[in-house]
């Protein structure tokens, strides 16, 4: 009996043994099942600032290490792009053999409202042979409020002398009956402006000058199944980060003057056709009509 008890207990030893060893992680090694944001799990420092996270002084063989990890769970990479049916990973390294590593990762927001159009279907619908990917990036209520949708997609484009893919991020809205690209890598937010009973959609778009900080901001809206714009306006600033977001049926932009100061926020209005910022010391008005 003595002796069968020191081999039962020989024996869990073995299999608890086991079970460590098969639930260790190497350094590299993805951090989530499938189904959550998946990360690497470099056991260094890092920074997230609104969702970029910094690694630093990564090993080239720790990095591919990583990479092998995704190609493992089902990932199609893309230029600096990775992607698999609901999410995608955006990476880029520095140079030499201990750099740093830039991660950023998004999954599907999925609206299940009736009417809603699936990724399949708006691939399909489009018929961009230039989209490789698409994914559904609507804020919760999005389309119940305005009748459109947003979706994230990788497209490329190809240089006609080396024919080598280059490939960049974009934004879709749809609606029932049109599509409209959003220039800017920022999902856009709704809100009900000018108390009309109809939400406005609102981003940040593309300036029109070098050398000077500009950028505009489009105000959309659905009517009869269609995007129609609705304001515009082109504004100068010197802020380090800008973002949008909407409470309580306002539009506020929300922005950093630099690295390390807080957050300070503006409220953002349509008068006469114009998107309108109130803060006129950090942004100044400049145009309101959209060069050609």
């Amino acid at each position: 009996m003595k002796r069968l008890k020191i081999m039962v207990s020989v024996w869990m030893v073995a299999v608890l043994l086991v079970g460590l060893v098969s639930c260790a992680k190497p350094l590299t090694e993805i951090e989530e099942p499938h189904g959550e944001v998946l990360l690497p799990n470099f056991q260094i420092e890092r920074t997230d600032v609104d969702g970029l996270i910094t690694y630093k002084d990564v090993s080239v063989e720790d990095y591919d290490k990583y990479l092998e990890s995704l190609e493992q769970e089902g990932f199609t990479n893309a230029g600096r792009y990775w992607y698999r049916e609901d999410e995608c990973i955006m990476l880029q390294r520095g140079q030499g053999e201990s750099a740093s590593v830039q991660v950023r990762s998004m999954k599907a927001q999925i609206t299940l409202a009736e009417g809603a159009y699936s990724q399949k279907q708006i691939m399909k619908r489009m018929e961009d042979s230039l989209v490789v990917f698409m994914m559904e990036q609507s804020p919760d209520g999005f389309y119940e409020k305005t009748g459109a949708q947003v979706f994230f997609a990788l497209g490329y484009v190809k240089d006609n002398s080396s024919q080598e893919a280059t490939y960049t991020e974009r934004y879709y809205l749809v609606s029932e009956k049109s599509e409209v690209l959003i220039e800017d890598r920022m999902v856009p937010v709704c809100a009900d402006m000018d108390d009309d009973g109809i939400h406005e959609i609102v981003w940040i778009g593309n300036g029109f000058t070098s050398g000077r900080f500009t950028f505009s901001l489009c105000a959309y809206h659905v009517q009869d199944g269609m995007i129609q714009e609705k304001a515009f306006a082109y504004y100068e600033s010197h802020a380090y980060w800008m973002s949008l977001r909407a409470d309580d049926g306002q539009v506020w932009l929300d922005y950093r003057k630099s690295t390390d100061e807080q957050i300070n926020s503006t409220k953002v209005t349509i008068e006469d056709n114009i998107v309108r910022i109130e803060d006129g010391e950090h942004f100044e008005f400049l145009l309101a009509n959209k060069f050609q």
